[in-house]
This record gives C-alpha cells, sequence and structure tokens, in this order.
C-alpha cells in the first residue's frame, strides 16, 4: 500500500511529537471549517484539543482563528499532508517558516 491509498476515507496521523502534527488528508474532505461537514479542522481538534488554542491570537483574521493551528490548506479534492501546529510557539515559529 503506498502513501496516498484511493481508499483513504479518514485522515491519518504520519508524524506527531509535541509541537507538530502530521496529517495525511483524504480527497474529498475540506480543510477548514464552514464549508461542510467533516472537515479536517474538526477531525483534529477531536483527536488534538490542544491544536484548536495553537493559532489563537497571533495576528489572524476570525475565519482564520476558527482554524486552530492550521498552517496550510489543501483542497476538497486534494489528498496530501496538512501540517498543525500543536502549540502558539510552535504556530508563530512555522508560520513564519512558512509564509515571511
Amino acid at each position: 500500500m503506498g502513501l496516498f491509498p484511493e481508499e483513504l476515507v479518514e485522515p491519518r496521523v504520519l508524524y506527531e511529537d509535541s509541537s507538530l502534527l502530521a496529517v495525511l488528508k483524504p480527497t474529498r474532505m475540506h480543510s477548514v471549517p464552514g464549508l461542510g461537514v467533516g472537515d479536517l479542522c474538526a477531525w483534529a481538534f477531536e483527536r488534538f484539543p490542544e491544536v484548536r488554542e495553537a493559532g489563537k491570537g497571533i495576528g489572524r483574521s476570525a475565519r482564520s482563528r476558527a482554524e486552530g493551528g492550521l498552517l496550510h490548506r489543501l483542497d476538497y479534492e486534494t489528498s496530501g499532508i496538512a501540517l498543525f501546529a500543536r502549540t502558539a510557539e510552535a504556530f508563530a515559529s512555522l508560520l513564519l517558516r512558512i509564509a515571511p
């Protein structure tokens, strides 16, 4: 089985440590809240509650604050690896590296 199996219907944790979470997002799943049922953020928040708090108060809009520690988005039809920060410190540090 490859990294992106066609039958993947639920996200899969590929890597986690105290600061970072890497999740394989299946196709046909929204990355962010408010675009449909069963989004990736909701999945991560349920399993890793600290991810919800990681991006709060770091100079983001109200919409992006709802995304917690999500560092980037993937399109609905796209499968791939999504990164979440698990702490505010990791979020601030990684966000600067991703989008200077």
